[in-house]
């Protein structure tokens, strides 16, 4: 979900991040290219003005501006196969709740 970057920091473009640290955020996959993907978070969120520390007030902060187009892109582009994962996870619990509902 490298959009989300311009979503909280305009000037925080992939080509921003890529030209700063040297990754593009649409060529890889940030769980098969790096050890501990929240370093590279850390780093982008700190070019975004942000002092990132895991924690539930910057996790809110961040999902807080995705949007369900976002969810869907990082499911289609083919990266981050434990994210698709539990999307498909999630929306098939979702779904038999629901249908428990209804009966």
């Amino acid at each position: 979900m490298y959009t989300i970057f311009r979503k909280i920091n305009l000037a925080v473009s992939v080509e921003y991040i890529e030209s700063q640290l040297g990754i593009n955020l649409k060529t890889i996959d940030p769980q098969k290219t790096f050890y501990k993907p929240s370093v590279q978070l850390k780093k982008v969120l700190n070019l975004c003005g942000i002092h990132y520390k895991k924690s539930e007030h910057d996790v809110e902060m961040i999902t807080s501006e995705m949007e369900p187009s976002d969810f869907e892109v990082a499911i289609e582009n083919g990266r981050c196969e434990n994210f698709r994962f539990f999307y498909h996870q999630l929306r098939a619990y979702d779904s038999s709740n629901f249908q428990g509902a209804i009966q």
